[in-house]
């Protein structure tokens, strides 16, 4: 019965007003944390790839690309106190594609292999 009544509560709690961020906040602020929280996982994978590789190969541009992209992509989303999610989002995925099409050339892959993979080759 404890259970029951702790999941009640939880599930209360998620669809409260407090839910939307502190202050209100807007209402494409779960998409636009939900799609944030997206682009982070992707961009921390590739940057995993990348960066492991470039020690490896004491390849220190790479290091510091890792480094500024990280310390830009993190620092971009303090605009979304200011509801400026598209200002944060457009960035960040324009970064996630450089990144993923780094991380695929780091990890050995090239425009031929790419193509055979898109035509089940």
């Amino acid at each position: 019965m404890l259970y029951i009544f702790c999941i009640y509560i939880f599930y209360s709690l998620q669809s409260g007003p407090a839910t939307m961020g502190l202050k209100g906040g807007s209402e494409v602020f779960l998409i636009t944390s939900a799609t944030q929280a997206l682009a982070m996982i992707l961009l921390h994978t590739f940057w995993s790839i990348i960066f492991f590789n470039a020690f490896d190969v004491n390849n220190y541009m790479h290091i510091a690309y890792v480094v500024g992209t990280h310390l830009f992509v993190s620092l971009i989303t303090l605009l979304n106190v200011h509801e400026m999610y598209i200002a944060t989002l457009l960035p960040n995925y324009i970064i996630l594609l450089a990144t993923a099409a780094l991380a695929f050339k780091v990890a050995g892959g090239s425009k031929a292999s790419l193509l055979r993979f898109v035509k089940c080759q």
